[in-house]
């Protein structure tokens, strides 16, 4: 299986949530960063983290179209989720460069 994520980076996602006061990117960002830890915790067997599904995230806005993802994970637009539970707390940064 593989999943991709497509981040709006436009200049309306700095923009705040009325509730939380929170960016819509950081909101976006949150939010994703939630949806690799659940893959992850599905792809947790016995002796670790299985590398059989790929995920990634590509942001588009007015500098075209690129990997969000950060670090050792930004070389290719998809990645393995073992690869991704590696690096989980700096994978995704704010997609609002």
């Amino acid at each position: 299986m593989a999943v991709l994520f497509v981040v709006d980076q436009a200049g309306a996602m700095c923009g705040r949530m009325p509730r939380t006061g929170n960016s819509k990117a950081d909101q976006v960002a949150a939010a994703i960063n939630k949806m690799f830890a659940q893959l992850i915790a599905k792809a947790k067997k016995q002796g670790g983290v299985r590398g059989y599904d790929e995920v990634g995230a590509t942001g588009h806005g007015r500098k075209g179209v690129h990997n969000v993802l950060q670090g050792p994970l930004s070389s290719q637009i998809l990645k393995l989720i073992s690869k991704i539970s590696e690096n989980l707390g700096a994978s995704y940064a704010n997609p609002i460069e």
